[in-house]
């Protein structure tokens, strides 16, 4: 297991590191505070994310692909828009649609599954702003680009921050 990190600040966004290293279920999570407030990959554990919460409240979260272990704790802050590229935005509307989106077509484990997901990681679905590779993002004066790099999944991105 990886030792537990402090958080990182470059300017106004914050590394927070996953809880074990950021090893699954867990991943990092950058916190940008700006005018607006956006959480990109809300998984480092449910006490980091509650004290992110705590401090202020998302209007963004950014999901850099569909995987559970980067949107598990988005549930914390039901306020905030969920933006995530296009290529994966419609697997999170439903279980079916993540399901299909991923190839699982095992009715026994489509159930298994699911149960994991809506139980421990709290997944509801949702219609996420859909993001394009090379979209300029703004939150509050702070600039970030979307950087498509599919792969793991046909939507993943990393988001380039140029300043």
């Amino acid at each position: 297991m990886g030792e537990a990190r402090p958080d990182l600040t470059f300017g106004n966004i914050t590394l927070v590191p996953g809880k074990r290293g950021g090893e699954y279920p867990f991943c990092n999570t950058l916190v940008i505070d700006d005018d607006a407030r956006a959480l990109v990959d809300p998984a480092a554990g449910r006490k980091k994310m509650t004290a992110v919460r705590e401090q202020r409240d998302a209007d963004v979260i950014i999901v850099t692909h569909h995987h559970e272990d980067h949107w598990w704790h988005s549930y914390l802050f039901p306020g905030a828009e969920i933006w995530m590229h296009e290529a994966d935005a419609g697997a999170m509307r439903s279980l079916d649609d993540l399901f299909r989106h991923q190839g699982l077509n095992d009715p026994a484990l489509r159930e298994q599954w699911g149960a994991i997901l809506k139980e421990r990681f709290h997944f509801s679905g949702w219609t996420p702003r859909r993001l394009k590779s090379g979209e300029t993002l703004r939150i509050g004066a702070t600039v970030a680009r979307v950087v498509h790099t599919p792969g793991h999944t046909p939507g993943h991105i990393c988001v380039h921050f140029p300043e």
